[in-house]
C-alpha cells in the first residue's frame, strides 16, 4: 500500500487540525499538505457523534446507578419493615408466656426413698357450682411440661400447660401458665433443713444424705404427660407455693383429663372415677357465670 492510499484513509481519522494537517502531509509526501473539506466535515461529523454516545453511555451509567441505589434502598426498607414484623410477633409470643422457671430436681444417679406424705382433709367440691365459686379461673388446656421441684422443703409437680380455651377469667386462649400441684420428689437434704428432723437420719453419712432424694406423694394420683388435655379449676398460688404460679381449686377436685374429644373424668383417691361430657361443663359453668 502507497503512501496516497494510506493518506485517504487518514482523511477520516479525527486529530487536532495542526497536527492532522502535518501526519497527512507527510504521508502524502507534502509538507504543507491541506486536507480536502469533506475531511473536515467528516472529522466534525464524526467528533459530533462520539460526543453524542460518550453523553448517552453516561445518561445510562447515571441511571443505572440510580435504579441500583433506589432497589437497595426498598431492599433494606423491605429487610427492615420484615425484621420489625418479626420482632413484633416475637413480643407478642413472649407476653403471653407466663410460665415460671424453677430449677428441677435432679433425679439422676440418685437414690429414691418413699415417704408418707399425710396431708389434712380437703373441702368437698363434687359439686361444679361449689368449685366455680372458689374458682377465679377455669381453662382448658395442654401439657406442655412435668417438672419436680421443692419449695421451702415442700414436695410440687410444676406443670407448664397452654390454654386452648378460657371458661371462666382473664387468661386467654394462647397464654401459658404454671399450675403446681402438691407432691412429688424433695432433696433430703432440704427436708432435713426446712424441717429440723435430721434425727430420722441420723444413720445417713453427708454424702448419702446429698445423694438422698425422697418421693412424697398424698395420693396415688399419677402424673400428667406431655400432650394431654385437661381443665383446670384454678386460682392464683398462696404464699406457701412459688410466686406467678396456679393451683387447682381443692387439689384433685380441681382437675379433670379428658379421656378422648368429649368427655372427662376427674380423679377420686386410686381411681378416675367421676365422668361428665365436656359440654356438659361447660355449658354449666357459663350458666353459674352469667
Amino acid at each position: 500500500m502507497d503512501k496516497k492510499n494510506l493518506g485517504e484513509i487518514f482523511d477520516s481519522i479525527k486529530v487536532d487540525e495542526k497536527t492532522d494537517s502535518h501526519i497527512l502531509g507527510v504521508l502524502h509526501g507534502k509538507n504543507n499538505y491541506k486536507p480536502p473539506l469533506y475531511t473536515k466535515k467528516i472529522i466534525v461529523a464524526t467528533a459530533s457523534f462520539a460526543l453524542v454516545i460518550g453523553i448517552a453511555i453516561s445518561l445510562n451509567f447515571l441511571f443505572q446507578t440510580s435504579s441500583l441505589s433506589q432497589a437497595s434502598s426498598l431492599s433494606q426498607a423491605s429487610s427492615l419493615s420484615r425484621a420489625s414484623s418479626l420482632s413484633q410477633a416475637s413480643d407478642v409470643k413472649i407476653n403471653n408466656d407466663f410460665t415460671v422457671f424453677i430449677q428441677s430436681i435432679d433425679l439422676k444417679n440418685k437414690r429414691i426413698l418413699n415417704q408418707k406424705y399425710a396431708t389434712g382433709s380437703l373441702p368437698n367440691y363434687k359439686e361444679l357450682k361449689s368449685l366455680n365459686k372458689v374458682s377465679t379461673y377455669i381453662v382448658r388446656c395442654i401439657i406442655n411440661k412435668v417438672d419436680f421441684i421443692s419449695y421451702h422443703g415442700m414436695p410440687l409437680t410444676k406443670i407448664d400447660v397452654t390454654i386452648s380455651e378460657s371458661l371462666k377469667g382473664t387468661l386467654k386462649t394462647n397464654d401459658k401458665i404454671s399450675v403446681v400441684k402438691l407432691g412429688g420428689y424433695v432433696p433430703l437434704s432440704e427436708e432435713i433443713k426446712y424441717f429440723h428432723d435430721g434425727d430420722r437420719f441420723s444413720s445417713l453419712t453427708q454424702i448419702q444424705i446429698d445423694n438422698t432424694v425422697l418421693e412424697m406423694r398424698p395420693t396415688k394420683e399419677p402424673d400428667p404427660k406431655i400432650g394431654e388435655e385437661w381443665v383446670y379449676f384454678l386460682h392464683q398460688s398462696s404464699k406457701d407455693s412459688p410466686a406467678g404460679t396456679y393451683t387447682s381449686s381443692g387439689d384433685y377436685f380441681g382437675r379433670y383429663k379428658f379421656t378422648d374429644s368429649s368427655n372427662l373424668a376427674r380423679y377420686s383417691p386410686n381411681s378416675y372415677c367421676y365422668s361428665i361430657p365436656y359440654e356438659t361443663m361447660k355449658n354449666e359453668i357459663y350458666n353459674l357465670n352469667k
